[in-house]
């Protein structure tokens, strides 16, 4: 009796259970911001409880929102619904959170939807939380520009106001942008983008971009890959509003020659603002190459300069500067400050900011003589027979090894560098000092050790490699 009295005490009790309302959720608070900057702040009074904040933006148009809770323990659940109540990904979200400097929550160019938008927030740790928002909504500055070298203005009217300068171009255009700033190379930043709004890589970059200063927008002038509309996209931090003038121009077809490799002197001239100069050779198996280059010219008294070679090389897009009476080694501007690979090569010279110059340039391909090291602790010389040769040496190691290496020319001194099996530099030296320090190696393979001297002379240089085991 007893027992049933029990069950059925159990029973009632969890029938009450069961039958116990849930507790009603915190009624969301709703708000609607002003599209003037204006700061509004929301404190919830409940742990279940959300915030609703409405605003308006027309699709296209540019919005900086800003989200900051006062707590470091209040980062909040967001979510972004346009008018149809579908979700909203907004590229340029950063979620709001407490921050110690000011930064926008959104920094969204273009919004892809008509408004009204209703953002949602709720918290992330189950406590109350006190947040403030606010937002501006503005048009970005539209401008069709041809590309003839007339000056463009941009006079932003609102903090954040961005310039797209679109143009129409055609594949195989290098196009030459400048760009004035009141503050040069601080605030306005330049891209070129494609139609879609995707920034367009170049040789050079995966990216075509640069700050607005005293001249070339960009480090590398970019040529186009397809014919299309392109723009520069002028680009204000959120809270500034500095304008800019900017000219964009066709360059003239870059000059390019087949370059002799045994020495030969040979001239690069460039005649138009934006040209550029290149000089193509090809280099065969264990073959790297001396180049040599004297600007003409004092003004500027130097020009950057670009090796492009294969993808496998240590070094894609290598960059050095010709200058205007240099000395013997600094003539010198590449060669073999990494480990070279066989293939198509172009060294390009790129001046800058409308610059015009002739460059005398000499290309020397060599194979440079490989001595195996068999024996540690036993000194091995190599003589160097032809113009632009370095020696190599070629040693094996245990992954943990510690290996160093002493090194002694006949005349001179010289930068050493070691590279492991798979191409990555370990170590680097000097014939003044030490071949290599003791290193302890990476990984169990193969390693090469370059003995690089300036200059054209030939040398001898004498190595004396030693190992301690781990």
């Amino acid at each position: 009796m007893l027992h049933m009295r029990a069950l059925l005490g159990a029973l009632v009790l969890t029938a009450s259970v069961i039958a116990a309302p849930a507790a009603a959720a915190a009624t969301a608070i709703d708000v609607t911001l002003t599209n003037d900057g204006t700061t509004t702040e929301v404190t919830t009074t409940d742990p279940t409880q959300t915030v609703n904040v409405h605003f308006d933006a027309a699709g296209g148009q540019h919005v900086i929102l800003f989200c900051d809770t006062t707590s470091d323990s209040s980062v909040l659940r967001t979510w972004l619904y346009d008018k149809k109540n579908q979700r909203v990904l907004a590229d340029s979200w950063t979620g709001c959170s407490r921050r110690v400097m000011p930064e926008p929550a959104m920094d969204e160019q273009a919004i892809e939807h008509d408004g009204p938008y209703k953002l949602v927030l709720a918290p992330n740790n189950g406590q109350p939380f006190t947040v403030r928002l606010s937002y501006r909504a503005f048009d970005d500055v539209h401008t069709h520009v041809a590309l003839d070298g007339s000056p463009v203005t941009f006079a932003p009217t609102a903090k954040g106001q961005d310039a797209l300068l679109t143009f129409d171009g055609k594949a195989g255009d290098r196009v030459r942008v400048t760009c004035e700033s009141p503050v040069a190379g601080r605030g306005v930043t330049g891209a070129l983008v494609d139609a879609r709004g995707a920034i367009v890589p170049n040789e050079a970059s995966p990216q075509t971009w640069g700050w607005c200063q005293h001249g070339d927008l960009f480090n590398y002038t970019p040529t186009l890959p397809a014919d299309g509309t392109y723009s520069v996209l002028l680009d204000n931090s959120w809270m500034t509003d500095l304008g800019a003038t900017v000219t964009l121009s066709r360059t003239l077809p870059t000059v390019t020659v087949a370059a002799p490799t045994d020495g030969t002197p040979f001239t690069l001239t460039t005649t138009g603002p934006g040209q550029n100069a290149k000089a193509t050779f090809t280099l065969g198996a264990n073959e790297h190459a001396l180049i040599t280059c004297e600007q003409r010219g004092d003004t500027p008294q130097w020009t950057p300069t670009l090796l492009f070679a294969p993808p496998t090389q240590y070094v894609p897009a290598e960059s050095r500067v010709c200058r205007h009476a240099p000395s013997a080694e600094g003539r010198i501007v590449m060669d073999s400050e990494w480990k070279w690979t066989s293939g198509p090569h172009t060294f390009e010279i790129d001046p800058r900011d409308g610059a015009t110059d002739s460059f005398d340039l000499r290309i020397f391909k060599v194979r440079d003589p490989f001595t195996v090291v068999r024996f540690f602790d036993h000194p091995l010389s190599v003589t160097t027979t032809q113009t632009a040769q370095n020696a190599r040496f070629g040693f094996y190691a245990y992954q943990g090894d510690r290996v160093s290496a002493t090194c002694q020319l006949a005349s001179g001194t010289a930068r050493t560098t070691v590279y492991g099996p798979s191409g990555t530099v370990v170590a680097t030296g000097t014939c003044a000092t030490a071949l290599m320090a003791v290193t302890t190696m990476p990984e169990t393979g193969s390693y090469t050790a370059v003995v690089d001297w300036p200059g054209l002379d030939t040398n001898t240089v004498t190595v004396d490699f030693h190992a301690e085991k781990p």
